[in-house]
């Protein structure tokens, strides 16, 4: 999927090292949160990487990559609002 970005978000994800690969497969494997402001949270739960892992071997170093990942999109039009990692 060729997601919009907005300006913001192409410097969170040159500062803190994420492409677009990353952002594919979070995109495809992740859980939706609504945050009741307008945003959408993706990740993928530490647990679900994971089952994925031994389902997905062939993408293993790459969901390694995203584990602490999380993007915000727009729930109004989709793009991507910014990028970040958390800590649990």
């Amino acid at each position: 999927m060729n997601i919009i970005k907005t300006n913001h978000a192409k410097q969170r994800l040159q500062q803190r090292g994420i492409n677009d690969q990353m952002i594919e497969v979070i995109e495809n494997f992740g859980i939706t949160k609504y945050d009741q402001k307008g945003g959408i949270r993706m990740m993928i739960p530490k647990n679900h990487i994971l089952e994925l892992m031994k389902k997905q071997p062939t993408i293993k170093s790459l969901l390694e990559q995203v584990k602490g990942i999380y993007l915000v999109l727009s729930a109004h039009d989709h793009s991507l609002v910014t990028v970040g990692h958390y800590y649990r």
